[in-house]
């Protein structure tokens, strides 16, 4: 089986710059061009950097949650103290 994704829209923005043959896993690229968005001049990036659940983001974000409840317990504490 051939899965390939021709240009369907007539606005010429969609190429086709490969072909996957799911019989045989193997891949045809076409020797294009790929323009990609902001500039870039390679693909982006499989996984966002914090994963896709922040699963690898966490240990930051877990020190940023600490501040959201100490910093206003101190500042009452501070307004009480004479």
């Amino acid at each position: 089986m051939v899965h390939s994704w021709p240009n369907v829209s007539g606005t010429d923005r969609l190429k086709l710059i490969g072909t996957f043959y799911s019989d045989n896993g193997s891949l045809g690229i076409f020797p294009k061009f790929v323009s990609w968005p902001g500039g870039r001049v390679t693909p982006p990036p499989d996984e966002p950097a914090c994963g896709f659940d922040g699963e690898y983001c966490r240990e930051g974000k877990e020190n940023g949650d600490g501040a959201v409840f100490y910093a206003p317990a101190l500042y009452y504490t501070a307004m009480l103290v004479p």
